[in-house]
């Protein structure tokens, strides 16, 4: 299965993309900002941008594994 990243500004309509492409071709969705937060790779909030920051050094390898297994 190919993969679909899909990246951009807080607030410019990601997540309602991905929703409706997942629907139309039957694809499982992985937020990663979810995933940040909940597996607590994010270290802190930029308030001005709305965002979390991420480690991506470790974030990275841990999200390439999560992607090989589906």
């Amino acid at each position: 299965m190919k993969n679909i990243i899909i990246s951009g500004t807080p607030g410019c309509g990601k997540t309602s993309v991905s929703k409706e492409l997942s629907k139309l071709i039957d694809a499982k969705i992985i937020s990663l900002n979810e995933l940040a937060v909940s597996r607590k790779f994010s270290f802190d909030f930029d308030k001005e941008r709305k965002t979390y920051i991420v480690d991506f050094e470790i974030f990275l390898p841990y999200v390439l594994k999560k992607i090989e297994k589906i």
